[in-house]
């Protein structure tokens, strides 16, 4: 998980302990109620978007997506900010 747990407990009221599992995404669906009819896409857009970033550049599963991102930003002539060089976002510890 690529959560702050201080963050993930504050945001769903659970410990973060529930999270600390090799696929959360049983947890999430829990505790969003996600159904097969109601795949609770905006809660969990949300929940991505106000995630703290620091803790998804820390986290090895997105380092290829960002590094992609990054360097396709370049391509176009996008300007993205490398912060994964930002010293106050990758000195965290996360779920």
């Amino acid at each position: 998980m690529s959560a702050d747990s201080d963050w993930i407990e504050n945001r769903t009221g659970r410990p973060w302990t529930d999270f600390d599992v090799d696929c959360p995404k049983g947890v999430f669906e829990s505790e969003l109620e996600v159904a097969s009819f109601d795949k609770k896409e905006v809660e969990i857009a949300a929940i991505v978007e106000e995630a703290p970033l620091r803790q998804w550049l820390n986290n090895n599963s997105y380092e290829a997506l960002y590094n992609g991102l990054w360097q396709k930003s370049k391509g176009f002539g996008c300007r993205i900010e490398n912060l994964r060089e930002n010293p106050a976002l990758v000195a965290t510890t996360s779920a």
